[in-house]
């Protein structure tokens, strides 16, 4: 209620005690208190505009870039026994060394002399292969050579022709001759007979003319049937022709039916001998099998199969190599909202687990114990959590710890805009992506830093 009395306020004696003196002056704990405050205060407005860069945090872990230089499993390739350990776990190793000592269980392969007595098997076919290829030279010339007799024979048969052609044309004309000398001979017999009835000739002389035009008759008879056996010499000739040609060609197709019976044996000689030669060659690389080869430098990491006298199959490993001078990259998981803020060629400063270090991630240059890298690769796919991954590859002028191992936990900061604290402050509050704005001249630079990292920047499919 209001003191609207004239008189003092008097309070009672037992609160007294607590009433304030006006003339006294504010504590010096309270005047403390104020002034730190108002420092307090500046010193956030101050920093409040103080630069502040914005980045994408994102954790990973260290990888290798190449997929050579990543653990490997050693495998066997072959169905076999473990006969002995020429290594141990954390061995040192060199490209070629020995890891492994197997034996053969198939018993395919159990014999000692399986590659030679397969290699002789192999020469066998090539020699049969060879024997049918002779013998197919030897009847394609025996076939030759019967085409050459034909034609000689034929020649021959043709020359005995054209012979007896030339006797049937003589025939002819003596046949012909024969017909005018039997005319001649029955006119004279006829003017004779006339004058024998007018008795100006004998009947001798009528006989001596009958008896020539019965020779004359007789004449072409005989030459007509010579020219009968002559034509039945050319029937016969022309016969024999057709005979001979049809024997030679039944020999020359008998030996061409054997030549492709020798060729078709050759080939399939040649590709018995062909895959005879290929078991062997499979055979001989089997037994390089026999003995687990390092494939490249690297420390044994982990030994899978312990006993001696353990049956492995095909395809089992046998144990871990850790490839040494490996180089090293590490792979980052970023939400698909902060992918678009990702690019290639970008910075990314990097704080490895194990490793101390005082982080600010919006001043970088205040940061103490982290590392920069670039991005190489891009995912353009999600794994399983739905998030992309972003490898980074180390800078040549800022190389990376030698104590990292492949399997270590990091944790990356992208590096953004640059905008002030009190702007990053409220963008954060509202929940606003960073700002990120790219210039010509920005992606020049970021181009030609891309050029100059240690390994050229390739998007990881």
């Amino acid at each position: 209620m209001l003191n609207i009395s004239s008189q003092p306020n008097q309070l009672p004696d037992h609160l007294r005690k607590f009433q304030k003196d006006p003339n006294e002056v504010m504590p010096g704990t309270h005047r403390n208190f104020r002034r730190g405050l108002l420092i307090v205060f500046v010193i956030f407005l101050i920093f409040c505009f103080m630069p502040w860069i914005q980045n994408v945090q994102a954790e990973g872990k260290v990888t290798t870039l190449l997929p050579q230089d990543r653990p490997q499993q050693i495998n066997t390739l072959i169905d076999a026994q473990l006969v002995s350990w020429r290594v141990r776990e954390g061995q040192h190793v060199q490209r070629g060394d020995t890891l492994a000592e197997l034996a053969e269980i198939n018993p395919d392969f159990l014999d000692p002399q399986v590659v030679e007595r397969t290699a002789a098997q192999a020469d066998a076919k090539e020699n049969s292969a060879e024997f049918y290829l002779n013998k197919s030279f030897a009847l394609a010339e025996l076939a030759s050579n019967l085409r050459d007799q034909m034609a000689f024979t034929l020649r021959q048969v043709d020359g005995k022709e054209q012979q007896t052609l030339a006797k049937i044309n003589t025939q002819e004309a003596a046949i012909e001759n024969a017909r005018q000398q039997l005319i001649i001979a029955e006119r004279q017999l006829a003017r004779t007979d006339s004058l024998y009835q007018t008795g100006n000739k004998s009947r001798a002389d009528v006989e001596e003319k009958r008896r020539k035009q019965q020779s004359e008759f007789a004449k072409l008879t005989y030459e007509q049937n010579k020219m009968i056996d002559l034509q039945n010499e050319l029937n016969i000739v022309r016969l024999g022709r057709d005979e001979k040609v049809s024997d030679f060609r039944t020999k020359i197709n008998k030996a061409e039916s054997d030549r492709f019976s020798a060729l078709s044996d050759y080939q399939a000689a040649l590709s018995s001998q062909q895959k005879l030669e290929v078991q062997t060659e499979g055979l001989t690389r089997r037994s390089s099998f026999y003995h687990i080869i390092a494939p490249q430098s690297g420390i044994v990491s982990e030994i899978l199969f312990r006993g001696l006298g353990e049956t492995v199959e095909s395809g089992d490993a046998l144990l871990t190599i850790v490839p040494d001078q490996a180089a090293m990259a590490i792979e980052m998981f970023v939400k698909p909202v902060d992918l678009p803020l990702m690019r290639l060629g970008q910075e990314v400063r990097l704080e490895f687990d194990g490793w101390p270090a005082i982080v600010f991630s919006g001043w970088p240059g205040a940061s103490l114990g982290i590392f920069s890298g670039l991005v190489v690769g891009i995912d353009n796919t999600t794994n399983s959590k739905g998030e992309y991954r972003i490898m980074v590859a180390p800078r040549e002028d800022q190389p990376w710890p030698d104590a990292i191992r492949p399997g270590g936990g990091a944790r990356g900061i992208a590096m953004l805009d640059t905008v002030p604290l009190w702007y990053e402050i409220w963008r954060q509050l509202n929940g606003f992506p960073p700002e990120f704005y790219q210039g010509e001249e920005e992606e020049d630079t970021a181009n030609e830093t891309t050029e100059e990292a240690s390994l050229e920047p390739t998007s990881v499919r």
